[in-house]
């Protein structure tokens, strides 16, 4: 089975699928370099190694790529790929939550928006701001997801905006409407949970020794999918299931989509060994997607 795993993979390929299996593993692979097929392989070479499907956890950035991952593991070992839980990291929560609290209801993306655009309407309002000075839903939604992660007070907002955008005139005021609007929209949405919620929450769960130690007695390993996207409270989670050792990742730094979303492309790539010291970084050298001639 190994063998058919690998027979369509370059030497570099080959060494990433096949990689140690008590280490966290790092795949560094440029556009074009076959890291897709590396992790369709590496979940397939898991399953060939004896390991139970329901315990194998890989993340992905959609639902999509979530599902055309298990469609091409099925294709290399069979049926069984499809009881690997392949989801996207916040599905992951919903489901890692439901099992130790009541299931909560997902705020609906149009409905947060609709949250957000009317308390701002009214703040700006209150505080006399001119339309033309109005800063969008979209800049504020950011940092609702900062503050929200990271439990800041004011005086920790206008700071981070002091370094953010140190030309930028007013902080200490927007840091007031900051916290204004982080007060009026968790009022608004109530019990429900957005994607910030998922991912604190499962945080927050996953320092309780009982489920901390249950959930790593589950999942025997781990594996991450563009890596430079994945936020540094995402990083935790999933270190942390995967029990800082039975990690699995790849991405390419020079891909990242998300740094407004709190991506840490540098720090999950380049300070991987620092990290993790017991780790080993795979480098992908070939692209496939281009010809020489082209390239140049």
């Amino acid at each position: 089975m190994v063998q058919n795993l690998l027979s369509t993979l370059d030497p570099d390929q080959q060494r990433a699928v096949t990689a140690p299996l008590d280490r966290p593993i790092l795949v560094t692979a440029s556009a074009g370099s076959g890291k897709t097929a590396v992790l369709v392989s590496r979940v397939g070479y898991l399953l060939d190694q004896g390991l139970h499907p329901p315990r194998i956890l890989a993340t992905t950035f959609t639902r999509n790529a979530a599902q055309e991952l298990k469609d091409r593991v099925a294709r290399l070992v069979g049926e069984k790929a499809y009881g690997v839980e392949a989801s996207t990291i916040h599905s992951f929560c919903l489901r890692f939550m439901g099992r130790y609290q009541r299931r909560a209801e997902v705020l609906d993306g149009r409905i947060q928006r609709r949250i957000v655009g009317d308390a701002l309407d009214e703040i700006y309002t209150e505080y006399g701001v001119p339309p033309k000075s109005r800063l969008g839903w979209r800049y504020w939604m950011q940092w609702l997801d900062w503050m929200k992660t990271r439990g800041a007070n004011e005086a920790q907002v206008h700071e981070h905006m002091a370094k953010s955008r140190p030309q930028g005139m007013g902080n200490k005021a927007l840091a007031r409407i900051a916290m204004n609007l982080l007060d009026r929209y968790e009022s608004t949405k109530g019990e429900m949970v957005d994607f910030t919620d998922l991912l604190t929450g499962t945080w927050k769960l996953l320092q309780k020794e009982e489920v901390r130690a249950e959930t790593q007695a589950w999942y025997r390993y781990v594996l991450v999918d563009e890596l430079q996207d994945t936020s540094a409270l995402q990083m935790d989670i999933l270190s942390t299931v995967a029990r800082d050792t039975a990690l699995f990742g790849v991405g390419d730094p020079d891909q990242s989509l998300y740094g407004f979303r709190d991506a840490t492309p540098q720090q999950n790539i380049c300070g991987f060994l620092k990290r993790y010291p017991t780790g080993e970084i795979v480098k992908l050298g070939t692209t496939y997607r281009s010809t020489q001639t082209l390239v140049c």
